[in-house]
């Protein structure tokens, strides 16, 4: 089986993200500092933006947090919320945003595998 690349359609401003076979891959291009597939069915986009990037890993376990943020939920090891940050294995940190606070919370609360006393759920002070 072939490996699959994922890679988005542009239909005016809506955008679907799908994988396409490597081997359907005819030559690539870059067009306006975006690289291009071209098969005998089409030209596909690479994922060239954090919001098809949200489309595509979204069923794979990773979340918006902030702008430009995605995290892979099952790797957080602490959420502070006084601090509005993730952490990781290593005393890696990403940030949550306040827009993001409450989704993550609700997420880690009824989702998550994380222990509780490993997170801080009170909201950051602004």
């Amino acid at each position: 089986m072939s490996k699959l690349i994922p890679v988005s359609i542009r239909r005016g401003k809506e955008v679907e993200v799908i994988e396409i076979p490597l081997e359907d891959v005819l030559f690539q291009f870059i067009e306006n500092g975006v690289i291009k597939f071209q098969t005998a069915y089409g030209v596909f986009s690479h994922l060239s933006s954090l919001e098809e990037f949200d489309r595509y890993l979204s069923g794979e376990g990773f979340r918006k947090v902030e702008r430009g943020y995605l995290v892979q939920t099952d790797k957080i090891q602490r959420y502070d919320g006084d601090l509005g940050r993730v952490f990781f294995e290593g005393g890696i940190s990403a940030p949550v945003s306040r827009a993001h606070h409450k989704d993550l919370v609700s997420f880690l609360r009824e989702g998550s595998e994380a222990p509780a006393y490993r997170l801080n759920l009170k909201p950051f002070k602004a």
